[in-house]
């Protein structure tokens, strides 16, 4: 009798020890497989955020502030965001959050660093010209007192032109020699800057002579011959181009505006009368940023796994 309820005792904690082992591996095969799909949530609200950078204005992001955006993904049992953060030097910085809801309760976060790529070299100026620039003494050029740490320029409102080219200037202290204003890098016309912009499609290209009889702009504009601005015209951004630029008749320009035409005798590269051009390193940064896709530093992403 003894023995024959000692084996029921023994088989009953055998069955209830089988019953409770498949019981915890269920339950641990069922959050492994809400793990991989947060997991995979999490990526997927990176990619769909950087998918729609532009359209969601983070090009725009003030710098060092944090933008939370709620993500939909695929998965009806998790509620996702994406923060995303400027830093300095074209970098975002994009974290998601995801966690699920009821039986796939859990929690997941994963980090991407992305940067927009640099095609324009630091500094530059109000204007820049390979060749000679004559201002009237109606031109106002002023600096942008609200910038960003990333976007400072320590030359602020001047007029860059090459050397051995010469300036007819009101005001001579704005006047810079500088040399990179006779590198075609300075007005994005080298094969890689133009295949970087031509590649999103993002900027405006003029293939010859243009005139402007007024309206007003923001962003960049590339024209492969002359500029003429003929109208009261409102610009925010960059304005380059490969012949002389002609401007008057109530003109303003937030940004940098610049002429690679050469110095020839009784042609100007750079003339303006009537005119204000506030240089803003922010406002051509900006441009720029709008402009290009910001690409993945996979190797300073990483993952939380808990």
């Amino acid at each position: 009798m003894f023995a024959a309820l000692s084996l029921t005792t023994i088989v009953g904690l055998l069955i209830a020890g089988s019953v409770a082992t498949a019981r915890a591996l269920q339950r641990s095969a069922r959050a492994e497989r809400a793990d991989v799909a947060l997991s995979m949530d999490a990526d997927d609200a990176l990619v769909r955020v950087l998918a729609n950078l532009h359209a969601l204005g983070l090009d725009d992001t003030p710098l060092g502030q944090r933008r939370a955006i709620p993500v939909a993904v695929d998965n009806a049992r998790a509620v996702a965001s994406v923060s995303v953060t400027r830093l300095p030097a074209g970098v975002l910085w994009l974290v998601s959050d995801v966690s699920g809801i009821g039986a796939d309760e859990g929690h997941r976060r994963a980090n991407l660093v992305v940067r927009f790529p640099s095609i324009l070299p630091r500094g530059g100026g109000a204007i820049v010209a390979r060749g000679d620039v004559e201002l009237a003494s109606d031109v106002s050029i002023t600096a942008e007192t609200d910038t960003e740490s990333d976007c400072e320029d320590p030359l602020g409102a001047v007029v860059a032109v090459a050397p051995g080219a010469k300036s007819a200037v009101p005001d001579t202290s704005l006047v810079s020699i500088r040399p990179e204003a006779s590198d075609s890098a300075t007005y994005l016309l080298t094969g890689r800057q133009l295949s970087a912009l031509i590649r999103t499609g993002r900027f405006d290209h003029v293939r010859g002579d243009t005139t402007i009889t007024g309206g007003a702009f923001d962003g960049i504009l590339i024209v492969d011959g002359s500029l003429t601005i003929s109208g009261p015209f409102t610009a925010t951004g960059l304005l380059v181009a490969r012949g002389p630029i002609v401007a008057g008749g109530g003109v303003a320009i937030i940004g940098s505006v610049r002429s690679f035409a050469e110095s020839s005798i009784g042609k100007l590269a750079i003339k303006f009368s009537g005119a204000s051009i506030r240089y803003s390193r922010c406002a051509v940064e900006r441009a720029l940023r709008r402009a290009l896709d910001a690409h993945a530093v996979r190797q300073r992403s990483w993952s939380e796994i808990f």
